[in-house]
């Protein structure tokens, strides 16, 4: 598979690694590709080199959200004078060929081929070698490996990956694979060093919303699950006729996904549900206080640019209007004159509906009542 390579002369991969942040995850995503490191073992001290002639590498746990490898980098140390021809080739393995059994545990090899690059040249002495452009998916534990080309494999005339350990993003078990003449097989040094080589997987996080679950209870209200980005911020609109929506929720995703249901829908009748990403801001009220002349002040502060309503109430049954607005981008200080004349009272602030003529929008995801709902699974 073609793939790019650069190689950068340093001793250790650090923490200077410089990706697209996520901050700019929010507004148009066109041509953008956010990044996330999902394994990183680059802060431990280099415990030694492990030089073979066979291909052989590590088994390692992914850690972060994204399984699409977009870049990997591994250390690796030449000990030979260079004549042009050495050379590496790296190597992605599903962890599914046939079962072994090793010091009475059951273990699976490398099997499935999933990325091989094209040759490239090593160097001489301490050296990271960074593969780009993969783009291939892979499962949350797989192997990479190195094959090296163009050596004898003697003290003079070799090369070898390096050794580190803890992983501070993900996960490596202590012990490697070879790939003898007869197939893997697992090896290790006892714990000393811990068999973990230095390397670094960037992998594309995936920047899209989606409903992944949406079920019909029938005179019930149905029920939507929305998939996005880890931990962003989003709006959930309902329509009946795709021009006013009305929010449903404003929240931050649970980890990947946010559940919620529908109470102002009408069995049967068709209903439109649109999500898409606000700001990280949630909405709040802060430093409520009584005022000598008998108002009460907050500081409230919410989505910049959405519309919203400052309510009150002093039952929970009927709610007052205070303010009708849209959040500015910093927190806005405001007045209820009326606190003195209601007795106690209870403030909330609630999205507003929005029109909307252009029914083109970005960065969202669609779902249709009744037609893409299901019942829900059975036990």
């Amino acid at each position: 598979m073609k793939a790019t390579l650069f190689q950068r002369k340093v001793v250790y991969l650090g923490l200077s690694w410089i990706f697209i942040a996520q901050g700019i995850l929010l507004g148009n995503h066109s041509g953008v590709t956010l990044t996330e490191t999902v394994y990183q073992n680059a802060v431990g001290a280099i415990a030694g080199v492990y030089s073979r002639t066979q291909e052989y590498g590590d088994q390692i746990i992914l850690g972060g959200d994204s399984r699409h490898i977009l870049s990997f980098s591994f250390e690796y140390r030449g000990q030979f004078e260079s004549e042009g021809d050495e050379t590496c080739i790296l190597r992605f393995y599903a962890n599914d060929g046939d079962s072994l059994v090793v010091n009475e545990v059951e273990t699976s090899p490398p099997g499935t081929l999933i990325f091989e690059s094209d040759p490239f040249t090593i160097f001489p002495d301490y050296n990271t070698a960074t593969v780009t452009d993969i783009n291939v998916d892979v499962p949350i534990s797989f192997t990479w490996t190195v094959e090296f080309g163009g050596l004898r494999g003697i003290s003079s005339d070799r090369a070898g990956l390096v050794l580190r350990n803890p992983p501070n993003i993900g996960l490596s078990f202590d012990d490697i694979w070879v790939k003898a003449a007869n197939g893997w097989a697992p090896f290790r040094f006892n714990g000393n060093p811990v068999a973990n080589f230095a390397a670094l997987a960037v992998g594309e996080k995936d920047i899209s919303l989606a409903f992944i679950e949406r079920y019909d209870h029938g005179a019930e209200p149905p029920t939507l699950t929305l998939q996005g980005p880890r931990d962003q911020t989003v709006i959930i609109y309902a329509s009946d006729d795709f021009k006013t929506w009305i929010p449903l929720a404003h929240d931050q995703l649970n980890g990947l996904t946010l559940t919620l249901s529908d109470p102002g829908f009408t069995p049967g009748v068709q209903r439109f549900y649109r999500a898409t990403f606000a700001n990280s801001t949630l909405m709040s009220i802060s430093n409520l206080n009584l005022q000598t002349e008998g108002s009460a002040k907050m500081a409230i502060t919410g989505p910049s640019g959405q519309p919203f309503t400052l309510q009150a109430t002093p039952d929970f049954e009927q709610w007052r209007n205070i303010l009708s607005f849209s959040f500015p981008t910093r927190p806005m200080n405001v007045s209820d004159p009326g606190v003195v004349d209601q007795g106690m009272q209870f403030y909330r602030l609630i999205l507003s509906e929005v029109t909307v003529e252009d029914t083109v929008f970005t960065d969202q995801a669609i779902a249709t009542y009744p037609t893409d709902f299901t019942p829900p699974p059975t036990d």
